[in-house]
């Protein structure tokens, strides 16, 4: 009798979220009566704002929100000047190129290192370019697709570097998964007045689809980017539900140590395999370099087993044999570490 195929699809190839939520977002989720009564009227005052500020002991001049880190990228965008020069990691998250393109923007890049067991930026090739002068650098902590972080001591030696001329934008959308090298952002904002830090609640608070971001500004950033404010204020439910998750941080902090386990494990599984490499991440998500001959097999392989993963190659094209997993609850992940033990038997035949 034929084996049953496995029908459920592990979404594994969008860094989305695969564990529970507090039963404090839950029950704002619930209050039906209150939110009919909240919807009907327009909040130009920031809920959410207020309370962020009060926890960073920050003024609530210094945030904005917007629809997800991609709406913050736009909102920086549109408020530079036509034709800015852009300095943006070379194998970076693809939308701010993209989007800087579409904003006619002058593009430079820096590069970045692949090591033993981690990717790099290439710090000497970014400093080098920052004394150009650009009118903004994009930096990405961690970043995406590679899930490496910038290191403390070296994003003091950016700062010390960089022009108080030119925008820092440091996207912070994966923040909360790492194990060392956390930021301080409140911190960073009080002494850097021309940083602005993107800091998302789809990753770590696990809200892709309420799209909600907070940019974080320095004393000048705002004033940098030419920044409006909304005039009849920001959704919402979307704030309430925001709010709930910071008053549940430990929660949120559990779920992230459940993560770490469930990839340490999976790494320790690819690696008796022999074939496959690891990468070291700082995010949700997991790196393998597969063989060359063998990943087209696996990409055939996972979609026929109804498993999704990420080919790097679709972001970067020179990262062709790199693919990346979300890290998923242990069953999902068995069934994962299974595909890979599978592919294995089969190419050793």
């Amino acid at each position: 009798m034929p084996k049953r195929v496995n029908t459920k699809w592990i979404n594994a190839d969008h860094d989305e979220y695969h564990y529970p939520h507090s039963d404090k977002v839950l029950r704002a989720l619930r209050k039906r009566r209150a939110l009919q009564d909240m919807i009907s009227c327009y909040h130009r005052k920031s809920d959410l704002i207020r309370f962020v500020a009060k926890k960073s002991d920050l003024p609530t001049s210094a945030f904005f929100l917007e629809h997800g880190i991609e709406g913050i990228i736009h909102t920086v965008y549109s408020g530079l000047k036509k034709g800015s020069k852009i300095l943006l990691p070379e194998l970076g998250y693809t939308l701010y190129h993209k989007l800087a393109e579409a904003y006619e923007m002058k593009i430079d890049t820096f590069k970045f290192i692949k090591g033993n067991d981690r990717f790099d930026y290439d710090y000497n090739n970014l400093l080098q370019k920052l004394k150009a002068k650009p009118d903004m650098v994009v930096l990405i902590d961690p970043e995406v697709p590679l899930g490496f972080s910038i290191p403390n001591y070296m994003l003091e030696d950016i700062f010390r570097t960089v022009s108080q001329e030119t925008l820092v934008l440091l996207d912070e959308a994966h923040r909360g998964f790492r194990q060392e090298n956390e930021k301080d952002i409140p911190s960073l904002v009080k002494k850097c007045p021309n940083l602005l830090i993107a800091k998302g609640y789809s990753k770590f608070y696990g809200l892709c689809g309420l799209r909600l971001a907070e940019g974080w500004c320095g004393e000048n950033a705002k004033k940098m980017i030419s920044y409006k404010e909304r005039v009849l204020g920001f959704d919402i439910l979307s704030q309430l539900i925001a709010i709930a998750c910071l008053e549940s941080e430990q929660h949120y902090q559990d779920n992230s140590r459940l993560i770490h386990e469930q990839k340490t494990r999976f790494y320790a599984e690819i690696e008796k395999l022999s074939v496959y490499k690891t990468y070291e991440t700082d995010t949700e998500f997991a790196l393998v370099e597969v063989p060359e001959e063998m990943t087209q097999m696996l990409l055939e392989q996972a979609k026929k087993q109804n498993i999704g993963i990420r080919h790097i190659a679709d972001y970067h094209k020179e990262l062709v044999n790199i693919v990346k997993i979300t890290i998923c609850r242990q069953a999902d992940m068995n069934r994962i570490i299974d595909l890979f033990s599978s592919l294995t038997r089969a190419y050793q035949r």
